[in-house]
């Protein structure tokens, strides 16, 4: 299995075509969002707001040949999943790089959301490995 060597969630992950060069525009870490005073904020609600994970993998000898599957999941407070995105990727270099970007993000109720970062083999038959959480703290003021 590859070796992650690190998963960031930002507003604005930014991949150099010539070099592979990384750069993350403000590392998210919460949202915070004005309270609904007229009705509560239903548990499957999402706000506009544009983001990205980017996760970079070193090849270990084992993955020659092999092509993988990497998932982003984001987990409510609740435990319940909203939506996933899933990227195939083999290696074609030592060092191989993803990133997704979201148009929106969901702010059912306040708490602590998780941006999971997965990853297997390609093949029905095999089972996801969790290698990184990335807590997003969503406020309701």
């Amino acid at each position: 299995m590859p070796r992650l060597l690190f998963f960031a969630v930002c507003q604005k992950p930014i991949i150099d075509r010539e070099d592979g060069s990384i750069s993350l525009m403000t590392i998210i870490n919460g949202l915070k969002l004005p309270a609904q005073v007229e009705q509560p904020v239903s548990s499957d609600a999402a706000t506009s707001f544009g983001w990205g994970a980017v996760a970079q993998w070193r090849q270990v000898p084992e993955d020659a040949g092999k092509t993988y599957e990497q998932r982003i999941q984001i987990i409510r407070p609740d435990g319940t999943g909203s939506g996933d995105s899933v990227i195939l990727f083999a290696f074609l270099e030592n060092i191989h790089t993803n990133a997704i970007r979201g148009d929106s993000f969901p702010v059912g109720p306040s708490g602590e959301y998780t941006v999971r970062l997965s990853v297997r083999e390609v093949g029905d038959q095999n089972e996801w490995e969790d290698v990184a959480n990335w807590p997003i703290d969503v406020i309701h003021e």
